[in-house]
């Protein structure tokens, strides 16, 4: 990775090794609060190659067409219930007409893969909290 812009800093010595990563940046991401009942496109900026990269998502269903949620009550029985909104998202990079962008939204956090190329590494993005359970929910592991 290159040098960090201003909302980048070079991951922690325990955040690299608890991803078993040698280099990562630590960014805030401007990312939608969402319902659970809502899934909508949104666009989000991130340093993934050294330039501020814009990447569009929408939403995008990995569930079959006859997917339904069952819960077991108290009493035993199995009962159909609504399921929420999914909460996963494909989407591409502004700029990179081969890109592709996998991943899911919960609760402002994102966890995603942004492929910019078939043949290039792709990169990740996970929410710091889950490593580091005081740090600020738009704060985001990018490697």
């Amino acid at each position: 990775m290159s040098q960090p812009h201003s909302n980048c800093r070079v991951a922690s010595p325990a955040t690299l090794a608890a991803l078993q990563l040698e280099d990562a940046r630590v960014q805030q991401l401007a990312l939608p609060q969402l319902e659970l009942s809502e899934a909508a496109p949104f666009l989000f900026e991130v340093d993934i190659v050294g330039l501020p990269t814009v990447v569009h998502m929408e939403p995008y269903s990995v569930r079959s067409d006859d997917f339904v949620l069952l819960v077991q009550g108290e009493d035993g029985e199995t009962r159909e219930v609504e399921a929420p909104a999914p909460t996963t998202y494909r989407g591409w990079v502004d700029g990179y007409s081969h890109s592709l962008v996998a991943g899911s939204l919960r609760d402002g956090q994102l966890t995603a893969e942004i492929r910019l190329a078939p043949d290039l590494p792709p990169f990740g993005i996970e929410p710091l909290s889950e490593l580091e359970p005081a740090a600020p929910r738009d704060a985001h592991v990018v490697y």
